[in-house]
């Protein structure tokens, strides 16, 4: 009788551990998808494709994430900070989520509070243009025509940066050439748009009411989407018809420390541990390596500083 109920004894705690393990999983999982569709929601806000944006809406509701209004962040968010006031506008979409961290034995509860704009404008969106003519000869393969690069406050960001040649921008359109050819006048009209998305942690002990939860960690990351046409383009051989060549480009600029949960529970735990993670500069620049735009995205301390 006695190993018959070491042995069952033995089964439930493997089984609970298993249980244990398969849920922790499933929810580092669900994080990560949250994380991934917020990401793709703001290349589709860039590129202004809404109908992709619904898309992903109802795929974070599957996911357990609730959208609020800016009533409801008023209400419920903007307490914490009663010396700051907002206008209530429907220019911000909001995301609320909760999931559980466990650290040093102790089940935290963390509530992500994400912000990303919408179709009218808000400080959490820019655009622009700007042409850039060169007119000496240099060769397809030694002339930048797009670089983006994002930067955190402390310095660049790991993999938020792309470099484009001449070359690389026109050999899908231009039969023959090289990165040899020589270019005797080109014309780029650049297009740009970035998009904040802005995340805000409140942590708790488990079980506890939301009036113990504090506002901990706060983060941003950026999305930047830029477009190129060649209205010119001459070179030894040839020339093409305007408006002929044209692409378009997207990168995301992640800061390390980007919405975590580990670091908002630390920062509740430890007042000398990190509490911001934020997107401090994106620079573009074009032909010649001239400047096409600097943004300095919205870094917010509070949800009450998102308008």
């Amino acid at each position: 009788m006695k190993k018959v109920i070491s042995v069952l004894m033995a089964t439930l705690l493997f089984s609970l551990s298993f249980t244990a393990n398969a849920f922790a999983q499933s929810s580092v999982d669900n994080n990560l998808k949250v994380d991934e569709l917020l990401e793709k929601r703001a290349e589709f806000i860039c590129l202004e494709q809404w109908d992709n944006v619904a898309s992903i809406d109802q795929q974070l509701e599957q996911l357990g994430v609730e959208k609020l209004t800016a009533q409801e962040v008023e209400e419920h968010f903007v307490s914490v900070t009663p010396y700051v006031s907002t206008p209530v506008s429907s220019n911000v979409t909001w995301f609320s989520s909760r999931r559980d961290y466990t650290y040093g034995g102790v089940i935290y509860e963390v509530q992500t509070l994400t912000a990303q704009p919408n179709q009218n404008n808000s400080q959490l969106k820019t655009s622009g243009s700007r042409a850039i003519a060169s007119s000496y000869k240099w060769k397809a393969g030694a002339m930048n025509a797009l670089s983006v690069v994002g930067s955190a406050l402390v310095g660049e960001i790991p993999g938020a940066s792309l470099y484009l040649t001449v070359f690389e921008t026109v050999s899908g359109f231009v039969s023959g050439i090289s990165k040899t050819t020589e270019i005797s006048s080109a014309e780029i009209v650049y297009s740009y748009a970035h998009t904040t998305t802005a995340s805000f942690k409140y942590v708790k002990v488990k079980g506890q009411s939301d009036d113990y939860q504090s506002l901990t960690y706060i983060s941003t990351m950026g999305t930047t989407a830029v477009g190129y046409q060649y209205p010119t383009f001459r070179y030894s051989g040839g020339s093409v018809q305007p408006n002929i060549i044209q692409g378009q480009r997207t990168i995301n600029s992640i800061p390390t420390g980007y919405n975590s949960n580990a670091n908002a529970v630390k920062a509740y735990l430890d007042p000398y541990a990190p509490t911001r993670a934020f997107v401090g500069r994106i620079k573009i620049t074009g032909l010649e390596s001239k400047s096409i735009s600097t943004i300095s995205p919205a870094c917010p301390q509070f949800p009450s500083q998102v308008y």
